[in-house]
């Protein structure tokens, strides 16, 4: 029979420990708007946002974890935002390796699809630059041995 553990009672957790989990928890979020506003924008300007959301991602991983650990080691209570923070920052963290990634295999397309549609001024013009995109990166994906289509509004 295994032994039951009583639950401890645990003290609050420090004013600095609080602060370092609540700036993981805000850099998390912030991470993760940054990489969902991405797509908004011309993929030579969205690099930067990438870049700087996915440090802001690791920030919050790596503050969250050592508030986490700190409340553990202290024998203190854990603040309410290390999980959140730490959740966000993977999340945001992840998204933004699969759209670094989308953005090394698909540059070129991405670029022309943003100038494309920069230019164009009509719903049918917006169109032909739709397809175009699908067109270039079903060849690129068929090469690959898959198929993709992009069809916005589905």
């Amino acid at each position: 029979m295994m032994p039951t553990r009583t639950p401890r009672a645990l003290g609050p957790s420090s004013r600095e420990l609080r602060e370092r989990a609540l700036a993981g928890f805000v850099l998390g979020g912030l991470a993760l708007i940054g990489v969902v506003l991405m797509g908004q924008f011309h993929p030579q300007r969205g690099v930067y946002l990438l870049g700087v959301s996915l440090l802001f991602a690791a920030g919050a991983i790596v503050l969250s974890i050592a508030a986490g650990r700190e409340a553990r080691r202290t024998a203190t209570s854990r603040p309410r935002t290390v999980t959140a923070g730490a959740v966000f920052g993977w999340v945001a963290l992840v998204l933004g390796l699969l759209w670094a990634l989308a953005l090394t295999l698909f540059w070129n397309q991405l670029t022309t699809y943003s100038a494309c549609m920069d230019s164009a001024n009509t719903v049918a013009a917006k169109q032909v630059c739709l397809d175009q995109l699908n067109n270039s990166i079903g060849s690129d994906i068929r090469l690959l041995g898959g198929r993709l289509r992009f069809r916005p509004g589905v």
